[in-house]
């Protein structure tokens, strides 16, 4: 399964005081991103995954792992390693709004197994902002 997301950039070329214009890219989130997505998804019990994005394309994924020792959890294996038969429910919402950041993160809260939350912060350029000088 491949996902694209289209980047469209506006800037001022400084060195001649132009406005330059590049054109729409199709960009491939990485097999490898991916990859790192559906592990974190299927096998995380609790823990937060930032996906780092900067010119549309993702620079860097941090994951921290936590393991919670309880009288429940000790009956319990502490990892899981499973194949996943079919994408996550939510993975093609967390690709969706990772190719809709050009500079900012992703952030995804895992509790007990499950997505808890999915924090997005988006930074914009002053240049990139409509009526902004």
């Amino acid at each position: 399964m491949e996902y694209f997301s289209t980047i469209k950039k506006s800037a001022p070329d400084l060195r001649k005081g132009k406005k330059s214009t590049r054109i729409a890219v199709p960009k491939t989130l990485s097999l490898q991103v991916l990859d790192i997505i559906t592990y974190f998804l299927y096998n995380v019990q609790y823990g937060t995954l930032m996906v780092v994005i900067q010119d549309g394309v993702v620079i860097k994924i941090e994951k921290l792992e936590k393991f919670v020792i309880s009288a429940r959890s000790r009956d319990m294996k502490n990892v899981r390693v499973e194949a996943p038969d079919k994408p996550h429910s939510l993975q093609d919402k967390i690709v969706t709004e990772i190719q809709k950041i050009m500079y900012g993160q992703l952030i995804i809260r895992m509790e007990n197994g499950q997505v808890d939350q999915i924090e997005k912060t988006e930074k914009k350029r002053a240049h990139e902002i409509d009526g902004f000088k």
